[in-house]
C-alpha cells in the first residue's frame, strides 16, 4: 500500500472520530461544500435552490455541455458534506465526458436528526425540476456510498412518480440495506475506509426508529424494474459486498438486467479516489457508458 492511499485512509477514518463523542464533537463544526479554488478556476458553477436546498450546477468553464446531465449524489456516511476527493472527481468527469452536473447538497444525518426521508423529497423534486426544464437531455444518476443509496431510492421514485426515466445508474459501493449481519461483518475487517463500529453507529442515527427493510432506507427491498440500466462496482474487501450480491441475486429472479464488477483487493468507494489502477479501469468505464461507448 503506498503511502499516499494510506494517508487517505487515515483522513477518511479520522473525517469520522473513534467513537460517538468524538463523531458528535466533529460534526458540530460547520462543513464547508464548496470545492477548492483549482477545481472552482476549472468550472462554471450555478446554484439552484429546491425545498430549501442548494444544488450545485457545473459545467465546463470554456465549452458548452453535450446533452448528458448528470445527478451526483454524493457519499459521506450521510454525515459528511460533499469532499474535495469528490470536486476532483466531479472536475475528471467533466473533462472526460463534457456532461453538465447536477450536485445536489442534501441534509446531512445528526445523531438527534436523520436526514434519509428529507433528502429524498429534495431529490425527487429537484430530478423533476431539472427533466422538466430539459426534457429532451439524456440523464444518468451517480451516487457513491450513501449516495449510491440515495441514488438507487430516487431511481424507483422516479420510476413510482412516472417521471423521465434515467438512461444509467452508476452506483460505488452503494448502501443497499441498513441490516446488519455476521458475513458482513467479517467482510467489514478486511476494509481500511470504513471502521465497522462507527459503521453500525452512524446507520442507526439514519434509521432511527424506521423499519430496515422499508425501501425507503434499504432499496435492496424496494422495485428496481425499469428504473435504468444498472451499474455497481464494488470493492471485494468491504462491509457492503454482501448486500451487493443479494440485491443481484433479487435482480436475477426478477429477470432485470444489470452490470456488476467486483474488484479483488479493493476497498470500500475505491473508484472515488482514482489512484489504484483498478479505480482507473473502473472510471473508464464509468466514462463509456455516459458516453454511450460501453460494452460488456
Amino acid at each position: 500500500m503506498s503511502s499516499l492511499i494510506e494517508k487517505l485512509f487515515k483522513a477518511q477514518q479520522a473525517r469520522f472520530g473513534k467513537d460517538e463523542k468524538t463523531l458528535i464533537n466533529s460534526l458540530a463544526k460547520k462543513q464547508d461544500p464548496w470545492p477548492n479554488g483549482i477545481v472552482k478556476n476549472a468550472l462554471s458553477i450555478t446554484i439552484k435552490i429546491v425545498n430549501g436546498f442548494k444544488c450545485f450546477v457545473v459545467q465546463d468553464k470554456h465549452h458548452e455541455p453535450n446533452d448528458n446531465r448528470i445527478v451526483f449524489i454524493h457519499g459521506g456516511a450521510y454525515v459528511g458534506e460533499i469532499s474535495q476527493i469528490h470536486w476532483f472527481y466531479i472536475r475528471n468527469l467533466i473533462k472526460k465526458t463534457n456532461a453538465k452536473i447536477y450536485v445536489p447538497i442534501y441534509p446531512l444525518t445528526t445523531n438527534e436528526y436523520s436526514g434519509q426521508l428529507d433528502s429524498i423529497d429534495f431529490l425527487v423534486n429537484l430530478y423533476k425540476q431539472i427533466t422538466e426544464n430539459e426534457p429532451n437531455k439524456i440523464y444518468h444518476i451517480f451516487g457513491d456510498s450513501a449516495g449510491g443509496n440515495l441514488g438507487l431510492i430516487l431511481a424507483q421514485q422516479i420510476k413510482m412518480n412516472n417521471y423521465k426515466h434515467p438512461q444509467n445508474l452508476i452506483l460505488f459501493s452503494p448502501v443497499l440495506s441498513m441490516e446488519d449481519t455476521v458475513t458482513a461483518e467479517v467482510l467489514a475487517k478486511n476494509d481500511p475506509i470504513l471502521p465497522y463500529d462507527m459503521l453500525k453507529t452512524l446507520i442507526n442515527w439514519q434509521l432511527q426508529k424506521n423499519d430496515p427493510k422499508n425501501p425507503l432506507f434499504s432499496p435492496l427491498y424496494g422495485d428496481s424494474n425499469n428504473v435504468g440500466n444498472i451499474h455497481i462496482f464494488v470493492g471485494a474487501n468491504e462491509f457492503f459486498l454482501y448486500f451487493v450480491k443479494l440485491y443481484c441475486t433479487h435482480l436475477d429472479k426478477e429477470g432485470i438486467k444489470y452490470y456488476l464488477d467486483i474488484k479483488k483487493g479493493m476497498y470500500h468507494d475505491y473508484p472515488i479516489f482514482m489512484i489504484e489502477n483498478a479505480a482507473k479501469e473502473t472510471n473508464k468505464k464509468v466514462y463509456d457508458i455516459i458516453n454511450g461507448k460501453f460494452i460488456e
